[in-house]
């Protein structure tokens, strides 16, 4: 009875309304309509079943096959077991070869133990997917640089079945990294020339200014001349310290009096003042030790030299010094125009100059400071002032 209702009406609504009808009148009606409904509601659910694991396979073989990356499936030996196009083209290999290969074939020598290691532990239950920048062969010999993704499939009793894994081709992008990298060895090498071919003439002229400091200790002139010599001096000998900053890796520290630094900072400066009718004022401890390197004074300079550009209207920018026993403030403040809120944090990027939009200068100094203040675990920034103009800081660990 279940078979002829199964086959004869499209829904177990359209069942029961025959049993009404008096189809099936020879059994009992109560019986038959109780079969009708379990039997028909099983079928329906184990073809919406069938529906949604076809749906689903139709799906996952269209994302698999038609995907821009490679993609891969290996037994538990390490055999592939399906690979789409974009993998076989990324190796070389027709499908029917790709087949034929084992995850050893295809992973460069130099690579293949600390693959396997991975894997290993992908089998064994210890981690659940691992990712791996590494290297494969070519079917021609060559080698294919892939940032590869695995994870583990497993069985309904938990026990692992296949691993599957996604691939994609970096191979582009570590020729650039390599050729940055070689491009970067020789700006160093560069800098190494300029630097020790400069040092030399740098030397001689401030040996020369230091004679001339000691026949006219008066003049004004010699006294620029000596002063401009051994800033060339220190210019230099911070340039490596600067390339070390650039790339983010430590730089020597010493001990360091940020006030004795700030008052040397204002002899440098005195003529720049002077030329722009601008004063600068002290509000400074005694001393201000911290562990730093002397490229710190690069920051103070940048401060120093953006007040005295954009803020030339204030006529005052006042060095200040606050400490306590866990970092050093130094604050240099300006009564020039105030920079909008939400320009504050983007003035210390690259390629950002200040003073009304005008483009002056390339933007490299507060981007550089603060490059500066990471290499010393050091935060810098910008607020406003009261009444006017900005407040440059840097805040450094005591």
């Amino acid at each position: 009875t279940q078979c002829i209702i199964l086959t004869g009406y499209s829904s177990h609504k359209a069942a029961i309304e025959a049993v009404n009808l008096g189809a099936f009148s020879y059994l009992q009606k109560p019986i038959i309509e109780a079969q009708v409904i379990v039997a028909v509601k099983r079928a329906i659910e184990k073809r919406i079943s069938i529906e949604d694991l076809k749906t689903s396979e139709v799906r996952f073989r269209n994302a698999f096959e038609h995907a821009v990356i490679g993609r891969g499936i290996a037994d538990l030996s390490g055999r592939f077991i399906k690979a789409n196009q974009a993998f076989c083209e990324m190796l070389g290999y027709t499908k029917e070869e790709m087949l034929q290969k084992t995850i050893v074939e295809v992973t460069h020598p130099d690579d293949l133990q600390e693959s396997l290691k991975y894997v290993q532990q992908l089998i064994a239950g210890e981690i659940s997917s691992f990712r791996l920048v590494h290297r494969n062969v070519h079917k021609n010999g060559g080698t294919v640089w892939v940032d590869l993704n695995v994870v583990l499939v497993k069985g309904s009793d938990d026990s692992p079945i296949y691993m599957v894994g996604d691939i994609v081709d970096i191979t582009d992008r570590k020729k650039i990294e390599e050729e940055l990298k070689e491009a970067n060895g020789i700006k160093e090498l560069l800098l190494d020339v300029i630097t020790h071919d400069l040092k030399n003439p740098a030397g001689v002229i401030d040996g020369m200014a230091d004679v001339l400091f000691d026949e006219f200790p008066e003049n004004e002139m010699v006294e620029v001349i000596r002063r401009s010599s051994n800033d060339l001096l220190n210019v230099i000998d911070n340039a490596k310290a600067l390339a070390r900053v650039s790339k983010g890796e430590d730089i020597e520290k010493v001990e360091i009096d940020l006030v004795e630094m700030l008052k040397t900072l204002a002899a440098e400066f005195e003529s720049q003042l002077h030329e722009s009718g601008m004063d600068l004022q002290f509000e400074l401890p005694t001393k201000a030790i911290v562990e730093a390197n002397p490229i710190i004074i690069e920051v103070f300079k940048n401060y120093l030299s953006n007040a005295i550009r954009y803020a030339r209207s204030g006529k005052v920018i006042t060095a200040e010094v606050k400490k306590n026993n866990m970092s050093v403030m130094v604050m240099i403040k300006d009564q020039g125009t105030t920079i909008p809120k939400n320009e504050q944090e983007t003035v210390f990027q690259r390629n950002v100059q200040l003073g009304n939009g005008k483009k002056r200068g390339q933007g490299l100094g507060l981007a550089i400071a603060k490059r500066i203040a990471l290499v010393h675990g050091a935060e810098v920034g910008v607020t406003q002032n009261e009444p006017k103009g900005n407040i440059f800081y840097l805040k450094i660990p005591a």
